[in-house]
C-alpha cells in the first residue's frame, strides 16, 4: 500500500475538554479540501495523553456518531490478501447469511426476528451489510427477500432484501456478483426444502431486474449450529490429535460414515473448544449450481470462521452509543439488538436474532457494566459472553417514553 508522506492537515493539539470542538473543526477543514476533489478521509490519527479516563470513549463517540467516521476492517485473512481463498478469489462472489429466530415458548404475541447479511467487498469478504426486521410469529420463511408493489408514479416496483444487498455490493465493488453463496440457519430439517424453494425463487427474482439475462449460479447451504453430535479423537492420548483442552483440533471435518449416504452434508468444528466438549456445526448443501468440491466448500466455510471480531469491539460501540444517549439525562434506558453468531463466524453468517436485551448504564453516562437480558429481571454481563456469540447490530433508546434512533 502506498502512503502520501504529507498529511492533508498538519497536526494540531487540543485540551481534553475541547476535543469535540477540535475534531469537528479539523474534520470540516479537511472536507473543505478533499470535497472538491471528490475524495474522503483515508486515515485519522488521534494520540491520547494516556489510557485512563473517558477521553478514548469520547473520541470514539464523536467520530462514530457525530462525524460518521466508521467502517474499515480489523481482521483480514492472509489468503484473502493474496487472493487464494477457494471459491471466492477466482470470480466476483457475494456471500449471504440469513436466519430467523423465534420468541420463547409461551410468548404467543411476540414476532419472529429475521436477519440477512451480505458481503460488500471482494476479494476480502470481511465487510458485511445487514438488514433486520420483525415478521409474523413463528414464521420460518423470510417474508420480504423479494417483493413487488404498486407505486402511484412508477407503477409496478420490485425490491426486497436480496435486491438491496446486491445493489449495495455492486456500488461498493463496481461489479455485479458472478457467484452467490447463501448460508442459512434457524430452520428445522423437515422444512429444508420448503425454505429452499421459496428463497431460491426469491434470489432468482431479485437478480432478474438488475440486468437482462443475469442469472448467477447459486450455492445454498443450511446450517445447524446445535446438533447433538459430538466428535472425539481416536487416540485421546495423542497430543497431535487433540488440543490442550482435550478436544478435537480446530478445522476438523467429517463428511463420511455419520453423514447422509447420498446427500452433500458435513460436520465442521472450526474453532478450538474453550470449555467442555467442542460442538461441531452441521452443514447441508441443498443446492449447488457452482459444482463445488467437498474440500473446496469445507475450506471456504472454515476460512470464513476466522474473520470474526472480539466482543470487546462490540462493547466499545455500546459504550459510545450509551454515552451519546445518556448525555444530560439520567432517566433514560437503552435497548440493544444482539444477533447470535453460529460456529461459522461473524463474517460468514449473522444467524439469529438471539436477544433483544435491556442495557443499563451507570451514573453520569459512563457505561461501566453492559448487561443484557431477554426477559425483564434477567441480566447477564455482556463482557462474559463467548467472544463469537454476539454481534451488536442496532441500537434503540427510550427517553421518557419517546423512542428514537
Amino acid at each position: 500500500m502506498d502512503f502520501v508522506l504529507e498529511p492533508v492537515l498538519s497536526p494540531c493539539y487540543a485540551r481534553p475538554k475541547l476535543v469535540e470542538r477540535a475534531l469537528k473543526g479539523r474534520y470540516q477543514v479537511a472536507m473543505n479540501i478533499l470535497g472538491p476533489q471528490g475524495r474522503e478521509h483515508d486515515l485519522l490519527i488521534v494520540i491520547l495523553p494516556d489510557n485512563n479516563g473517558s477521553l478514548y470513549g469520547d473520541v470514539k463517540r464523536i467520530c462514530e456518531t457525530n462525524l460518521g467516521l466508521v467502517g474499515g476492517r480489523n481482521i483480514v485473512l492472509v489468503d484473502a490478501l493474496a487472493r487464494r481463498i477457494p471459491l471466492v478469489s477466482d470470480i466476483t462472489t457475494i456471500i449471504f447469511g440469513a436466519d430467523v429466530t423465534h420468541p420463547h415458548l409461551g410468548e404467543d404475541s411476540s414476532p419472529s426476528i429475521a436477519a440477512v447479511v451480505a458481503s460488500q467487498d471482494w476479494h476480502e469478504v470481511t465487510k458485511y451489510a445487514g438488514l433486520v426486521s420483525a415478521q409474523a410469529h413463528r414464521q420460518e420463511l423470510i417474508h420480504d427477500l423479494f417483493k413487488v408493489w404498486q407505486d402511484p408514479e412508477r407503477g409496478t416496483v420490485s425490491g426486497g432484501r436480496i435486491r438491496e444487498l446486491l445493489i449495495s455490493f455492486s456500488r461498493a465493488t463496481g461489479q455485479k456478483p458472478k457467484r452467490i453463496i447463501f448460508y442459512m440457519d434457524g430452520v428445522s430439517e423437515g422444512q429444508f426444502y420448503q425454505v429452499l424453494l421459496y428463497e431460491l425463487d426469491a434470489i432468482r427474482k431479485a437478480c432478474a431486474p438488475l440486468e437482462s439475462d443475469y442469472h448467477p449460479p447459486v450455492t445454498f447451504v443450511m446450517v445447524q449450529k446445535r446438533p447433538h453430535t459430538r466428535l472425539f479423537a481416536n487416540n485421546h492420548n495423542d497430543n497431535r490429535a487433540v488440543d490442550k483442552s482435550g478436544n478435537i483440533l480446530p478445522g476438523t471435518v467429517v463428511d463420511s460414515k455419520i453423514c447422509h449416504p447420498t446427500e452433500f452434508d458435513f460436520y465442521l468444528c472450526s474453532h478450538a473448544g474453550i470449555q467442555g466438549t467442542s460442538r461441531p456445526a452441521h452443514y447441508h448443501v441443498l443446492w449447488d449450481e457452482n459444482n463445488f468440491t467437498a474440500d473446496g466448500l469445507q475450506t471456504l466455510t472454515n476460512n470464513l470462521c476466522y474473520t470474526r471480531e472480539s466482543i470487546k469491539e462490540v462493547l466499545k460501540v455500546v459504550q459510545a452509543r450509551m454515552r451519546e444517549i445518556k448525555h444530560g439525562d439520567s432517566n433514560c434506558t437503552g435497548t440493544a439488538l444482539l444477533v447470535g453468531i453460529p460456529n461459522v463466524g461473524k463474517s460468514a453468517i449473522v444467524s439469529a436474532m438471539h436477544q433483544i436485551g435491556r442495557i443499563a448504564a451507570a451514573e453520569k453516562g459512563k457505561l461501566k457494566h453492559a448487561i443484557v437480558s431477554s426477559h425483564l429481571g434477567e441480566t447477564r454481563d455482556i463482557r462474559l459472553l463467548f467472544p463469537s456469540k454476539y454481534l451488536f447490530l442496532d441500537f434503540v433508546s427510550m427517553v421518557k417514553g419517546n423512542e428514537y434512533r
